[in-house]
């Protein structure tokens, strides 16, 4: 876990070649205290799994991150089929993170269904509604996407801008919805 805590650490000062480094080492070694005794690590593994993911996304290493996602989903998804209270917002918590690597991968409708079962398993983490909101935006579903804008604009307003500036980036807005996106800026602000 110290290895692990260290690598997030140096991902969030930008250190990513070392932090990709420690994150490896700690999913070596939850591994291999899995194989013997899964009950108590495989919650380490998953958690492992999502943060070296979160590192790729971030570095925009999106097929690999949406493979350690994966991972960590199909680990999560069995940890809460015998308690569900204690790993459910973890599924949901991975399958946003899905959605989101989706949107940088022009995975449109898999950002869309990922969020949708994210909120279907856990609906309190309203972060998810934000990916949904612009998978629908970017297929051309602007009633739909205009809704949850509208229904979360107060709470979620600088982080829908955040994203927005992040895709602009990434270059992953379609041509023809860039003025929809222009529009809901627009809402975001009245």
């Amino acid at each position: 876990m110290m290895l692990n805590n260290l690598a997030v650490l140096y991902q969030n000062t930008q250190r990513f070649a070392e932090s990709e480094q420690l994150y490896k080492e700690a999913l070596e070694i939850h591994r291999r205290l899995a194989q013997s005794n899964p009950q108590v690590y495989e919650p380490d593994v998953a958690q492992t799994l999502n943060n070296l993911a979160n590192l790729y996304s971030d570095t925009q290493r999106f097929a690999e991150s949406e493979t350690l996602y994966k991972e960590a989903l199909e680990i999560r998804r069995r940890l809460a089929q015998s308690n569900p209270q204690a790993y459910e917002p973890d599924v949901a918590s991975t399958l946003g993170n899905l959605s989101f690597n989706a949107i940088f991968m022009k995975q449109y409708q898999e950002a869309e269904q990922c969020a949708r079962e994210a909120i279907a398993v856990d609906f309190t983490q309203h972060w998810i509604q934000a990916n949904l909101a612009v998978a629908l935006l970017f297929q051309g579903k602007y009633g739909e996407a205009e809704e949850i804008y509208r229904q979360y604009k107060d709470e979620l307003k600088d982080g829908f801008l955040d994203d927005f500036n992040q895709f602009a980036e990434a270059g992953v807005i379609p041509k023809e919805r860039e003025e929809d996106v222009e529009k809901i800026k627009k809402l975001l602000e009245e």
